[in-house]
């Protein structure tokens, strides 16, 4: 599917870090738009 090990190292590496920085893009946009009762009011 990727062709060799290194490969699949560079896709599996770029797309976490890709989101783990969307996760945390998301996170200041509901701060931003609702604070901390709209990000509480999805998880608790």
């Amino acid at each position: 599917m990727f062709g060799d090990w290194q490969s699949f190292r560079i896709v599996h590496f770029a797309s976490v870090a890709l989101v783990i920085t969307f996760v945390i893009i998301h996170w200041r946009l509901g701060q931003k738009a609702g604070g901390e009762e709209l990000t509480g009011s999805m998880f608790w």
